[in-house]
């Protein structure tokens, strides 16, 4: 779901022209009275002031207002900002397209290899105030245990997703709160970045112990750790 969150804003951006974004402004350099327009109300419209727009018409008075007269509008800081994020979305858009293009893959799928690329996709359109893209409470890659009562020796199942996808990773064990990581087996992910394993309870491990596995990519670019679980008794 977030993959395609981020794809649908993607394909947003980079589908929305310059005309669409003007006409979100409102109002363009100069402006024309509408019938029965006041000058307050023609500053409402283009989110600015009707001080703004006499400081702007210096020559112009109160009295001279009527409908089809043409004002300048003040110089809009907010819409020159406003432009310049246009154009950096638009871009940004553009380069994830093309990437994907260039790895010969979908756009859900190119987010589906990157998924740091994806949650930044995802978190900048919520900071936008986009509706429909949310990072929700999940973020990022995730492992889970599914078996968590395990003795020594036996065989626990790992659940992650949110990694890359079609990619090799080291799977780790610490035993002991405080103790390091060690690598005890290796895995691939599915295209997709998720990865089911079985993996065993290492054999020194003692009953009430804490335990807990990591998955990190072969790069180290990606490491995600389960939360620990205490040890069982030996079958």
């Amino acid at each position: 779901m977030r993959h395609l969150e981020a794809t649908m804003f993607v394909l947003a951006v980079t589908v929305c022209t310059p005309t669409s974004f003007a006409l979100a402004q409102g109002c363009g350099n100069t402006e024309a009275v509408a019938q029965g327009e006041t000058l307050e109300q023609l500053a409402t419209r283009c989110n600015t002031s009707a001080e703004a727009i006499l400081s702007a018409n210096p020559s112009l008075d109160r009295s001279e207002i009527h409908a089809g007269l043409q004002l300048k509008m003040p110089a809009d800081v907010d819409g020159d900002w406003l432009g310049r994020a246009r154009d950096a979305v638009r871009d940004a858009g553009e380069r994830v397209n093309q990437a994907a293009e260039a790895a010969g893959r979908s756009v859900s799928d190119y987010l589906s290899d990157q998924p740091d690329l994806n949650r930044d996709i995802l978190e900048f359109g919520e900071r936008l105030g986009l509706p429909g893209v949310s990072t929700n409470e999940s973020r990022g890659a995730d492992v889970t245990v599914t078996t968590r009562s395990a003795g020594p020796g036996e065989e626990v199942t790992l659940n992650a997703s949110g990694l890359p996808g079609g990619v090799e990773v080291l799977i780790g064990v610490r035993v002991g709160n405080g103790a390091p990581f060690r690598t005890i087996s290796h895995a691939q992910t599915s295209r997709a970045g998720t990865l089911q394993v079985m993996v065993p309870v290492p054999e020194q491990a003692q009953k009430g112990q804490e335990i807990a596995f990591a998955v990190e990519t072969a790069n180290g670019r990606v490491r995600v750790v389960s939360e620990p679980f205490s040890v069982g008794a030996r079958q």
